[in-house]
């Protein structure tokens, strides 16, 4: 017999539990195990295991129930299906009286391999409305093993099962065990990382060495190579990535799905890239292919087809040049996208219009200046203007560089230069050059210069109207003469 035992440090129950009911055979759903349970249905159970928890005081890396599997080969002449699940459950009840007997437990059995007949078993941390986890003994542990294949060696000598817990350590040496466990554990996995983990949870570390691999035992210190052991070429059979067969050991050890999530999304992914690839263009299609897909669109109202065709590069690219501007549409045109929009919720003109805008505002940033360029680049560029007329690097660099206008009159910013808003501009200047001078607030280089301007702009002010009073005076006297 085989026995493997995992704690969850979460409340994943209703995940272990579906999962457990998912690998049933439809036959064998009323052969469960039950143990200190009284529900029946899904949700009970459930709230029975959960409810349990919450007597447990909460701890840092505390587990909350563990997952356990015992397992049994399958002989050529073994007996009928039917004796072996009675046999295992058997087992499974005196397993769990001397592991676990005042905890909570609930299985299923599952028959989905060939070479072995195993039963995955739910059990709570705690005893029932205890607080304190339940802690069981390394040796008790093993104790409980021992009983459980004893009893199955004895009493269900039909299975014909191997001796392994109670088995004498008689080997020659560690590499016939490791051997052993290697061809045992290759039976179960799909891949080569996988095997390498279930080595690894019998005590044993995979290494590689430039060409040279093998395992290490932990216990000994030992390094065996696969070649010396002759098993390199069964290694080697073995996948590298398990693509598209489920991770045995994440799954029924660990309870861990993320691989079976991860490939259905690649396959997905790569599924949808190959039909936008495949798909053709409406003009390229044959007329019965036209045919098939208006009828699809007509009858069935799939869109699938034009939808992949939208996310062609050469397709986007298209109709990302060929969508005018709002200001460059005909009335017709400019109503038809406004339809669009308001009644379809359909924005794709002003997708592509923004993306087309991006596009180009990026092109003139990336535009390099004469100076930058390498010699190729200016051979390039002058032999597309010499020989095809493209000057368009030359206008974008003309776009990229800022010429600086003066306002004009009319404009908002030409009004506080030159118009109504210049007055009450310069008011506020002064107020502000005033504050600076009561504060003591140095003035910068540029506003020192204006303020020395304006300082001389005033004396000159006040030297024209002296004189001009002293000649309206002199004027005066002229006439009184």
């Amino acid at each position: 017999m085989i026995f493997k035992s995992l704690g969850r440090k979460d409340k994943s129950f209703s995940q272990l539990y579906d999962y457990m009911k998912k690998g049933t055979a439809f036959e064998d759903l009323d052969l469960t195990f039950s143990h200190n349970i009284f529900s029946k249905e899904r949700d009970d159970i459930l709230r029975e295991f959960d409810s349990n928890a919450q007597f447990l005081k909460a701890r840092k890396n505390g587990n909350y129930f563990y997952h356990d599997i015992l397992s049994i080969s399958r002989n050529e002449n073994s007996v009928d299906k039917a004796y072996q699940k009675s046999a295992l459950l058997d087992l499974a009840n005196t397993y769990i009286k001397n592991r676990a007997g005042d905890c909570l437990v609930y299985g299923f059995i599952h028959d989905e391999k060939d070479n072995n007949l195993h039963i995955h078993l739910m059990i709570s941390a705690n005893e029932y409305q205890k607080k304190n986890r339940f802690r069981l003994e390394k040796k008790d542990f093993q104790k409980a093993k021992e009983i459980t294949e004893r009893k199955c060696l004895t009493d269900y000598k039909e299975l014909k099962q191997d001796k392994l817990i109670n088995k004498d350590k008689t080997y020659k040496n560690d590499k016939d065990k490791l051997v052993e466990d290697f061809e045992y554990n290759c039976s179960y996995a799909s891949s080569k990382g996988e095997l390498i983990e279930l080595m690894a949870f019998d005590g044993y570390e995979y290494y590689l060495r430039g060409n040279t691999d093998g395992f290490l035992i932990l216990e000994t210190k030992k390094k065996h190579r696969l070649k010396t052991l002759g098993i390199k070429d069964q290694f080697l059979k073995l996948p590298d990535l398990a693509l598209k067969k489920p991770h045995v050991f994440k799954e029924w050890v660990m309870g861990d799905f993320s691989e079976r999530d991860d490939n259905v999304r690649k396959q997905k992914s790569d599924g949808v890239k190959q039909k936008i690839k495949d798909v053709k263009d409406r003009k390229e299609q044959t007329l019965s292919e036209n045919i098939k897909e208006t009828s699809k669109e007509w009858l069935k109202g799939d869109f699938k087809s034009r939808d992949y065709r939208a996310q062609k590069p050469e397709h986007f690219k298209q109709k990302m040049n060929d969508t005018k501007k709002r200001s460059e549409q005909t009335i017709a045109e400019n109503i038809k996208e406004t339809a669009k929009e308001w009644l379809l919720g359909d924005f794709k003109n002003r997708k592509y219009r923004a993306y087309k805008t991006q596009s180009v505002k990026q092109k003139i940033k990336d535009t390099k200046e004469k100076s930058d360029q390498t010699s190729s680049e200016n051979i390039k560029e002058t032999g597309k203007e010499w020989l095809m007329g493209d000057f368009t690097n030359r206008e974008n660099r003309a776009k990229n560089t800022r010429v600086e206008k003066e306002p004009k009159e009319d404009t908002i910013v030409g009004q506080f230069v030159f118009g109504e808003f210049a007055e009450a501009n310069k008011k506020t200047e002064d107020k502000l050059d005033k504050w600076k001078e009561k504060n003591n607030i140095p003035l910068s280089k540029k506003e020192a210069s204006i303020s020395s301007i304006n300082d001389r702009k005033e004396e000159l002010q006040k030297l024209r109207a002296k004189a001009s009073k002293s000649r309206s005076k002199e004027k005066g006297k002229g006439i009184e003469r």
